[in-house]
């Protein structure tokens, strides 16, 4: 608890700064959205209601003829090519984790105030509006989980990465952490990318109720084709949310440690179990 407190006292100005503009941005929505006296979408409305008023009144179907291509067979070569990308990709990735982690968590930080005020903001303004029906209070949900596992993860990285070791360079990083350090670093940079794409589904999610709550009030063109963009992340509810659940943990997992020990405690097993039958 003392390094997230010292974190936090050493980037007071930053957070403020981020919280500031956070709120700014809650008081220009209020104020600036139109009130939706159509009728058409109120508190009350149902999910598959509100689903079936967007595709009716919204979306518009294209549909395109989509030509066959043939693929050609990979070969052995390709396959090794790609797992070796692979291994740079991660190597690559646990340095630049372990380089820019104050950064990240700066980042992060700002993430969370702008996703925790936004969230409250076009919820506040959607039920003003008596726009605020089952499927945005679904989204709403999914957004605050979404911003309780950023919190998590904020609180995993204060200790996640040790002072003593060198990122200056990637050919003094290996030599600080080792082959094991790295492919540690790797599972929590894995951590912070799972943990990042739910958190790009909740920009979505933000834009597409923002949209809605617009084009209901003034019927704007604009707002219609960003609706019709951010439509396919939110026409499922149930599996967006799944998915982003699945994401959420997997983020935890990797984030804590948890799936490098497990990984490597298998690895372990097995190397015992082949030496054991050699013998």
């Amino acid at each position: 608890m003392s390094a997230l407190t010292h974190y936090i006292q050493t980037h007071t100005s930053d957070i403020m700064l981020n919280i500031f503009f956070a709120f700014f941005s809650f008081f220009v929505s209020l104020l600036l959205t139109p009130k939706n006296n159509s009728g058409v979408n109120t508190n009350g409305s149902s999910i598959h209601n509100t689903i079936q008023f967007i595709e009716r009144n919204v979306i518009t179907h294209h549909h395109h003829n989509n030509s066959s291509r043939n693929r050609p067979r990979r070969k052995d070569d390709d396959d090794n090519s790609a797992l070796g990308m692979w291994v740079i990709g991660l190597i690559v990735a646990a340095f630049l984790f372990v380089r820019y982690h104050e950064v990240i968590m700066n980042f992060l930080t700002g993430f969370i105030c702008f996703a925790m005020v936004s969230t409250i903001t076009i919820a506040v303004k959607l039920y003003r509006n008596n726009q605020y029906d089952n499927l945005n209070r679904f989204w709403t949900a999914v957004a605050l989980l979404i911003v309780i596992v950023d919190l998590f993860t904020l609180k995993l990285m204060r200790n996640q990465v040790d002072v003593s070791t060198q990122a200056d360079s990637l050919s003094n990083f290996i030599q600080s952490v080792g082959i094991d350090g790295v492919m540690s670093y790797a599972y929590l940079a894995a951590g912070f990318i799972f943990v990042m794409i739910p958190n790009l589904l909740l920009l979505v999610l933000l834009i597409h109720m923002y949209a809605v709550n617009v084009y209901l009030a003034t019927g704007s063109r604009i707002a219609g084709f960003i609706i019709r963009k951010t439509n396919p992340f939110t026409i499922k509810p149930a599996l967006i949310a799944t998915i982003g659940i699945l994401l959420c943990a997997m983020s935890l997992l990797f984030s804590s440690g948890t799936m490098y020990h497990w990984v490597s405690k298998t690895q372990d097993v097995k190397l015992s179990t082949t030496s054991a039958e050699k013998k």
